[in-house]
């Protein structure tokens, strides 16, 4: 968790990797999230194809559906496009090449967050030389569930009534577990699961 993420990320615009994409509960609360202004949710279109290409290519859904549902992620979230960003020289190697597009485009869409499940892809020793930082999916709701927690628990609210009505809340909560997001399974259990 970063100790001063409740003075820092909130409302402000944080890049989404792919990799937040490719599950399904974890982009729903970050719509959701968008959608009760707790943060401004920016991606590129290379994202969106890195994310339909791989839900696809792994048989989750199929290209139509992923594309349906990157439509309707673009209707929710305004200014999520980030463009024009390429030419960006980037001073210091990624871990990973494939991933210099995110950076490039966390820099020029001026975003201080980059939102991913892969925090070894996105070292702080090199991100922070441009302002920004790499936080996990996981520690960012769950310091929304601590630190904004009446916002947080609205965006949940409406998750929860809307993702799957025949959910109960235990299965809605494995569903987060399942999505890599444990400590706000346990904070939402806690807190608003009572």
């Amino acid at each position: 968790m970063i100790d001063s993420a409740k003075s820092i990320y909130f409302g402000e615009s944080i890049f989404v990797d792919a990799c937040v994409f490719f599950k399904v509960q974890s982009t729903d609360l970050l719509m959701w999230s968008c959608l009760h202004d707790l943060i401004k949710a920016r991606w590129s279109n290379d994202v969106d194809n890195e994310w339909i290409s791989n839900v696809v290519k792994k048989g989750k859904t199929t290209k139509e559906k992923a594309i349906r549902r990157a439509n309707l992620m673009h209707k929710a979230v305004n200014d999520w496009e980030v463009s024009g960003y390429q030419s960006i020289n980037i001073s210091k190697p990624l871990p990973d090449v494939d991933d210099v597009h995110v950076l490039q485009a966390c820099i020029h869409g001026k975003c201080n967050w980059i939102l991913t499940f892969n925090l070894k892809d996105f070292p702080n020793s090199i991100t922070k030389e441009y302002g920004i930082y790499a936080i996990h999916p996981d520690d960012f709701f769950n310091d929304l569930a601590t630190h904004k927690s009446e916002d947080f628990y609205d965006a949940v609210s409406d998750s929860f009534h809307n993702f799957d009505p025949h959910l109960s809340e235990q299965e809605y909560l494995d569903r987060l577990v399942s999505a890599e997001l444990v400590e706000t399974a346990k904070t939402l259990k806690k807190s608003f699961f009572r």
